[in-house]
């Protein structure tokens, strides 16, 4: 595969990796170091001009995405870079230092599943791909109206203080850590520990607190996580 820098490919540079993780400060720290050399380019200005679009292509407000692996990618900043020409030679070469804003590479797209709700209990089992655990977004859109609901991953609970009408979407999303009933947020109407999936396989569960058992659609979607 093709090391990428969001949409710059290295292919004009045989690259090594060195990726390094280290406990420091209280959180784990990723620093992905990409050494390369050439002299494959026909003219010194043709060999500038690569070395500046590789820099470049590291040097925007957000983060950029290193894709190290097919389907992935890491959100990394710049944190240093070295080049090396000889002069009068279209050769050289650089050291690109680059730290991840957090240590874990995550899915390019989501995943998705979807489950009937017909009561109270599990619902549905999901498992994922990745080997660290992912923040869970589900939607719960009740065909019946559902009062007090709690849903849980086996490990974490979350309680819903209010009633969703026959008809309406709540939205629980444990990456921002909000939620919305048909689009309103509501998060202040939710308490406990918002979901999460796990590689092994994740049970979730709905149950109402009070009134009918839940009946509806539930939909949960995830970006898969490695380290």
């Amino acid at each position: 595969m093709t090391l990428m820098l969001d949409d710059f490919p290295l292919d004009q540079w045989p690259a090594r990796v060195s990726d390094r993780q280290r406990f420091e400060g209280g959180r784990l720290l990723r620093i992905v170091t990409l050494r390369g050399a050439s002299d494959d380019f026909e003219t010194t200005s043709a060999l500038t001009q690569a070395l500046d679009r590789l820099v470049g292509a590291t040097l925007s407000h957000e983060p950029v995405r290193l894709r190290l692996h097919p389907g992935r990618s890491l959100p990394v900043r710049l944190r240093s870079f070295t080049r090396e020409t000889l002069p009068g030679a279209a050769s050289g070469a650089f050291a690109l230092e680059l730290e991840a804003t957090h240590p874990w590479e995550e899915g390019d797209v989501d995943t998705e599943q979807v489950a009937p709700v017909t009561g109270n209990g599990v619902a549905t089992m999901i498992a994922m791909d990745g080997t660290l655990a992912a923040t869970l977004r589900l939607s719960f859109q009740a065909s019946s109206p559902a009062m007090l609901l709690q849903f849980g991953d086996g490990q974490h609970t979350l309680s819903y203080f209010g009633l969703v009408p026959a008809g309406s979407v709540l939205v629980v999303d444990a990456g921002p850590r909000r939620a919305w009933l048909d689009g309103e947020e509501v998060t202040s109407q939710v308490s406990g520990d918002y979901l999460m999936v796990y590689p092994s396989a994740t049970p979730i569960s709905v149950n109402a607190d009070m009134g009918a058992p839940p009946s509806g659609t539930l939909t949960l979607s995830w970006r898969d996580r490695w380290l």
